[in-house]
């Protein structure tokens, strides 16, 4: 693989000093040798290891290369011989003394040269660097960082560096390198793979090896790849880094791939073995495949790709390994206050005790802050219900997390397990049990919306001050205000809430009390105060917080009214389209947040006429009624909707009854059923665009605009007599 850009670099620079260091693997001499192709100037060739060590033995070598290509006198070999034997620093002035004299500039590279690292060599190579002539250079290139004063060289303007981020292939460069190999990936495979090998050269020829050996095809499977424990990975780490350490070396590096981060006291703490200050040393920090953290040179984590070799490495040497370092570094973490880090420890180690303490402690905070993935990963061991009883915070939380994340069946089922298990001891936040309790019903609002405000004004009343749940609590009753016409209240608790959430940084919760300002502000035709609160959200520091989740619909659902009522339709239209990409995400786990954002989307397309659009709307409306319909005064603005959209409906006669397909007839007799359009997908195998479409055709054909109203036209038409409509859900018998 060609380097012009580089090549162009090294020949443009005029630093005494050039250091290139990098792992093995990354193409360091193939670019001198490209560099030396290019390059007017001799090159003077000296490949060196550690065993070269030795000044005089060193000396030797690099008066011998410099003979080859400049004009030294032939018999300054022998002098230089000859005073290498008594003490060397004689033979360093000499052949100093020749290298200045030099009429031509010369190019010394020194292949190999981190291995030089004792004192002697050192000061063998400061000597030469200080009567380099006009134009000459020394390149000292290896895998480990040169021991040359590096700093001063770099104060003093005399140094190139180069190291393994300027020698990684980028993305145009990593394609070419596949493509040569005959490999094509698609881009998402592509994207994933180079992260992972983060441009290291050898890694992507092995990934093209394997890919090749794997499928023996130009275009790979989805997904296709290389992992850590490719044969081809561990036979080059092995051969190329394994091969030249101590057994306890080998032993600290595996160890230490296990954690995420490595620091002196984290490696101290969780690896179990002696000397890790030291180890760190000689085996991280020198290790060019370690990479520092942004906190300076205080941690560091390893090259991806080289990573999971390691552990592939270490499940080889000691499968329980991982585990126990898992535990070790999860108990010190969480001793330090650093629950979030201690929690994905724990995960691994498969301390289920221990993460559940730690869940109830910080999960709730890290979600708002948009870690979704994270929170979510922790979550997964506990989904049983003889875990969920034992851990009712735990439960809450979970069951929080599905609901928001548009997952209901998940978030029912999470919530009756909590339920189940009674009386819980104190939460994590020092509150009771059922103030957690209380605040998951107010906003699941199972019960209705009649209770709505009963079970945020109990959660409220119990919460800890400091309780990550008081945020939510304050935006359900503040909505509950706000649904029952208590304009004021409402507004005052919402603020309440978004005040609240902003302290404890729960961007999602800060949002969502926002659009539900903004919602008050336009019932109450205050367009300038709705549009603040919809800028409001828009401040890069909240916006970098969010993940998609059921809260961000609302906002765009609220943000296109408002363009609407300042004479902006293509503002809106490009709000809407954002709801449309998240708005599955709310469902009846949600249902008064399902309902009020699909109404506020209603009422923008009826603003812009798209008759077709608020009839979805309110079929999914329909839908979630039919499994919630305790919704008091928003059926009434349900309803409204309805009226509202006839106008712009075309009618149609019984007779087009008659024009109802196959498909469309079999769906029929399910409406009746209590399963949502996607359970009623899996049982007839169709997906749940296909039966949405599929009743909505059924609606225009019977000239309704609900479910229930479908299932008596249909009756009234004899439709359904002969059909027998499933009562049961799916998995029931």
């Amino acid at each position: 693989m060609p380097r012009p850009a580089l090549v162009r670099t090294l020949m443009a620079s005029d630093a005494a000093v050039i250091a290139i260091g990098a792992p093995a693997g990354y193409g360091k001499s193939a670019l001198l040798a490209e560099w030396s192709a290019a390059d007017p100037r001799p090159f003077a060739w000296v490949s060196v290891d550690a065993a070269d060590n030795d000044p005089g033995a060193l000396l030797r070598y690099i008066a011998a290369a410099y003979a080859e290509v400049a004009a030294i006198d032939p018999g300054l070999l022998d002098v230089v011989a000859e005073a290498t034997t008594q003490p060397w620093p004689e033979g360093s002035a000499i052949l100093g003394d020749a290298v200045s004299c030099t009429h031509e500039p010369v190019v010394l590279v020194l292949d190999g040269g981190g291995d030089l690292v004792s004192s002697g060599s050192v000061a063998v190579l400061e000597r030469l660097i200080d009567h380099l002539g006009a134009g000459s250079a020394m390149v000292v290139s290896g895998r480990e960082p040169s021991a040359l004063p590096l700093p001063k060289l770099r104060l003093e303007r005399q140094l190139l560096e180069l190291g393994p981020g300027d020698l990684a292939l980028g993305p145009a460069q990593a394609r070419a390198l596949l493509a040569d190999a005959g490999v094509r990936l698609a881009d998402d495979d592509f994207e994933r793979l180079h992260a992972l090998i983060e441009g290291w050269p050898a890694g992507l020829v092995m990934a093209a090896m394997s890919l090749r050996r794997a499928g023996q095809r130009s275009l790979p499977p989805p997904g296709a790849g290389i992992r850590g424990d490719d044969r081809l990975l561990i036979d080059y780490v092995r051969a190329e880094v394994l091969s030249h350490l101590s057994h306890s070396d080998v032993r600290f590096l595996t160890r230490s791939a296990v954690l995420d981060v490595m620091s002196a006291q984290l490696c101290d703490a969780a690896l179990g073995l002696p000397n890790t200050p030291q180890r760190l040393h000689r085996n991280v920090i020198r290790n060019l495949f370690a990479i520092p953290n942004d906190n300076g040179y205080q941690s560091y984590r390893y090259h991806r790709l080289y990573r999971d070799t390691l552990l592939a490495e270490l499940a080889m040497r000691e499968p329980e390994a991982e585990a126990d370092v898992c535990r070790r570094a999860a108990s010190w973490l969480d001793g330090r206050g650093e629950k979030q880090l201690a929690a994905g420890y724990a995960l691994r180690a498969g301390e289920t005790d221990l993460l559940a303490r730690l869940v109830g402690e910080v999960a709730l905070e890290a979600y708002g802050r948009g870690l979704v993935e994270q929170v979510e990963s922790w979550l997964q061991p506990f989904d049983g219900e003889r875990l969920l009883v034992r851990h009712p915070a735990v439960g809450v939380i979970g069951a929080w997390v599905h609901a928001t994340r548009g997952r209901p069946e998940q978030a029912d089922r999470w919530s009756r397990a909590v339920q189940r298990g009674g009386q819980g001891g104190p939460m994590p936040d020092d509150s009771s049990f059922a103030a957690w309790a209380a605040a998951l019903r107010a906003v699941a609002c199972g019960r209705g919306l009649g209770e709505m405000q009963a079970d945020a004004e109990l959660a409220l009343a119990e919460l800890s001050p400091f309780s990550p749940w008081r945020a939510t609590a304050l935006v359900a009753l503040g909505v509950s205000h706000q649904l029952a016409g208590r304009v004021a209240q409402a507004d005052a608790m919402l603020a309440e809430g978004a005040e609240a959430a902003a302290a404890a940084g729960s961007a999602d919760v800060h949002t969502l009390a926002l659009a539900e300002r903004a919602l008050v502000a336009l019932d109450d035709r205050n367009i300038a105060r709705a549009r603040a609160f919809v800028d409001e959200t828009s401040r890069p520091a909240l916006v970098a917080q969010l993940r998609p989740s059921a809260f961000a619909p609302v906002l765009e659902a609220v943000a296109a009214r408002v363009s609407i009522a300042q004479g902006d339709p293509a503002r809106a239209r490009l709000h809407l389209a954002r709801a449309q990409e998240t708005a599955p995400l709310l469902t009846y786990a949600l249902p008064w947040l399902a309902v009020q954002c699909r109404l506020q989307l209603g009422l923008a397309h009826l603003a812009l006429a798209d008759a077709a659009e608020v009839r979805t709307l309110l079929l999914e409306i329909d839908d979630i009624l039919h499994r919630r319909p305790q919704m008091g005064s928003l059926l009434v603005e349900v309803d409204r909707l309805r009226q509202q959209v006839r106008g712009l409906a075309m009618g149609c006669q019984d007779g087009w009854a008659a024009t109802l397909t196959t498909a469309e007839l079999r769906l029929l007799p399910l409406l009746a059923s209590h399963w949502s359009f996607r359970e009623i997908g899996d049982q007839m195998f169709l997906s749940r665009n296909t039966i949405k479409t599929q009743a909505i055709s059924i609606y225009r054909k019977l000239g309704v605009s609900s479910r229930t109203q479908a299932l008596e036209k249909a009756a009234e038409l004899g439709l359904l007599s002969e059909l027998n409509p499933l009562a049961t859900r799916p998995g029931s018998h």
